[in-house]
C-alpha cells in the first residue's frame, strides 16, 4: 500500500505523458489525413481541367463535323431541285437553301457553346476541388495546432497534480 501511495505521483505525471503523447499522435495523424485529403482534390482538380480542356477540343470537333453534314445536305437539297427541273436560281429555291444553311450553322454553334457550357462546369468543378484541397489543409494544420496545445495542457495538469502530492510534502 505503501507502493502505490508513494507511486500514485508518478503514475499520475505518466499518464500525463502518455495522454499528451496521445494528443500529438492524433493531430499528427489529422494533419497527414488533411494533407493527404489536399493532394486528392488537387489531383480531382487537375483531372476537371483536363476534362474542360477535352470539352472544348471535342465540340470544335463536332462543330466541324456539324458544318460538313450541313454542306452535305445543302448540296443534296440543290441537286434535288435541279433535278426537278427548277431552276437554282429561283427565289423559292435560293431561301430554301439559305433557310437550311442557316439553320444548319446554328446547330454548328450550338454544339460549340455545348462544349463551352461544359467546359465551364469543369472548370468551376475544379476551383470547388481546389477549395476542398485548401480546406482539408488547413483543418489538418489546425488539428495539429489544436494537438499541440491539448498536450501542452496534459502536461501542465500532471506537473500541477505530481507537485501537489504528498510525495514532496515534508512530514514532521
Amino acid at each position: 500500500m505503501a507502493f502505490l501511495a508513494a507511486a500514485a505521483p508518478f503514475l499520475m505525471m505518466a499518464g500525463s505523458v502518455v495522454g499528451a503523447a496521445g494528443s500529438l499522435i492524433g493531430g499528427m495523424a489529422a494533419k497527414n489525413a488533411g494533407d493527404y485529403q489536399a493532394q486528392v482534390a488537387n489531383q480531382n482538380a487537375q483531372i476537371a481541367r483536363d476534362n474542360a480542356a477535352r470539352a472544348v477540343e471535342r465540340s470544335q470537333i463536332e462543330q466541324q463535323n456539324q458544318d460538313r453534314l450541313t454542306q452535305a445536305q445543302l448540296g443534296t437539297q440543290e441537286a434535288l431541285q435541279g433535278a426537278s427541273g427548277l431552276s437554282l436560281e429561283g427565289g423559292s429555291q435560293m431561301l430554301t437553301r439559305k433557310g437550311a444553311a442557316m439553320l444548319g450553322r446554328l446547330d454548328a454553334l450550338n454544339v460549340r457553346q455545348a462544349g463551352e457550357v461544359e467546359s465551364y462546369n469543369y472548370k468551376t468543378q475544379a476551383t470547388n476541388f481546389e477549395a476542398q484541397g485548401k480546406l482539408a489543409k488547413a483543418q489538418g494544420q489546425s488539428a495539429l495546432t489544436g494537438s499541440l496545445f491539448s498536450a501542452g495542457g496534459s502536461l501542465l495538469s500532471g506537473a500541477t497534480k505530481f507537485g501537489a502530492s504528498d510525495f514532496f510534502k515534508t512530514k514532521a
